[in-house]
C-alpha cells in the first residue's frame, strides 16, 4: 500500500514527523496507535471496489473485516464527492459516470455503519489529513476509553499508490 508522497508529507506537516511512522501495515491504510484502524477510499475507488471478487465478497468488505479482525474500532474514510444521476443505474464520483446504482453505494455505506464501522466523508487530502490529527487526538483522551498515551499514527507504504 503506498500514499502519493504528498499525502505523506501533508500527513506529517498536520500530525507531525514525530508522530508518524511510514511502514507496511497487514490490514488498513493508517493505523492510530494499535486499536484504530483507517481504511481511506477516494471515491471512485470506493465505487469500483464494491465489485464482487471471489464470487461472494467485495475488496471492500475483505479489507473492511481484515480491518475489524486486526482493530477494536475501524473508520471508512472517503474522500471526494459522491452525487446521485437521473439515471437509478449510475453515480457521478468525483464527476466522473459509474455504471453502479447511487443506491447501492448508500446501502454499502449504511452496511458498513451498522457493522461497527464509522464512516467519514472528507473533500480532499487537507481534510484526510486532518481527520486524521483529529482521531490521533481522540484515542489519546482518557475521556475517549482509548486511553492511548504518545500514539503514533502509521502509514501504510508499498511500490503502488492505491487509495
Amino acid at each position: 500500500r503506498e500514499k502519493p508522497p504528498s499525502l505523506v508529507e501533508l500527513i506529517r506537516r498536520v500530525v507531525g514527523q514525530n508522530n508518524t511512522k511510514v511502514q507496511c501495515l497487514p490490514s488498513a491504510d493508517y493505523a492510530v496507535g494499535t486499536i484504530l484502524g483507517v481504511e481511506r477510499k477516494k471515491v471512485g475507488n470506493l465505487v469500483s471496489s464494491m465489485v464482487l471478487v471471489r464470487g461472494t465478497t467485495t475488496e471492500l468488505w475483505d479489507q473492511l473485516r481484515r480491518c475489524q479482525s486486526r482493530y477494536s474500532h475501524v473508520v471508512l474514510l472517503v474522500e471526494g464527492e459522491l452525487l446521485a444521476t437521473p439515471d437509478p443505474a449510475t453515480c457521478l464520483a468525483d464527476s466522473r459516470h459509474r455504471k453502479v446504482p447511487y443506491m447501492s453505494v448508500q446501502a454499502t455505506i449504511a452496511k458498513a455503519e451498522l457493522e461497527g464501522v464509522v464512516v467519514l466523508w472528507t473533500n480532499d487530502q487537507q481534510e484526510t489529513a486532518m481527520i486524521l490529527k483529529w482521531l490521533r487526538t481522540a484515542v489519546q483522551q482518557p475521556s475517549s476509553g482509548w486511553g492511548q498515551r504518545n500514539v503514533e499514527l502509521g502509514t501504510a507504504s508499498m511500490s503502488s499508490e492505491r487509495s
